[in-house]
């Protein structure tokens, strides 16, 4: 973990050393899929940080969630478990931009870290880590100069 903030520490102190747009982004998922099953999960939001450096965009991201469910089972011998999923998402996106009118298009690739944990008051408890590398391609709609609409599968 602290070589990896370290590597988005150093890329922003680079990037914004130089003369640079910086900005603040959020992406909203509705039910995203968990990794730890095929069932949808909770809502999620991501907040971003976009540094654009001449056509250059790193762009630091992070996501924090905690989900507790209870379960009573009324009128069984079943025991009544209290489950609680957190996930904390950490990653840094590299792309090459390209920007017409309105819009801006992008490119490259998105390097992050995801901690899992897992707790059931049942069950054993779960941590789990990974790392994730993937080309990353996107684009906005600029409705002013400083909000945007955008779009991006990775």
């Amino acid at each position: 973990m602290k070589f990896f903030a370290l590597t988005i520490y150093l890329f922003t102190a680079l990037l914004v050393a130089q003369t640079s747009k910086i900005g603040i982004g959020v992406e909203y998922n509705s039910k995203a899929t968990t990794s730890d099953s095929n069932e949808d999960g909770p809502n999620v939001a991501f907040v971003y940080f976009p540094i654009i450096v001449n056509g250059f965009m790193v762009e630091p991201q992070l996501s924090y969630y905690r989900v507790k469910n209870d379960t009573d089972y009324d009128d069984s011998n079943y025991l009544d478990p209290e489950v609680i999923n957190t996930d904390i998402f950490l990653a840094v996106g590299l792309y090459n931009t390209n920007t017409f009118k309105n819009t801006r298009a992008y490119l490259g690739i998105k390097w992050g870290k995801v901690w899992e944990k897992y707790e059931n008051s049942i069950e054993e408890d779960e941590e789990d880590t990974f790392t994730f590398f993937a080309p990353t391609i996107g684009g906005e709609y600029f409705l002013g100069d400083n909000f945007s609409f955008g779009i991006e599968a990775y």
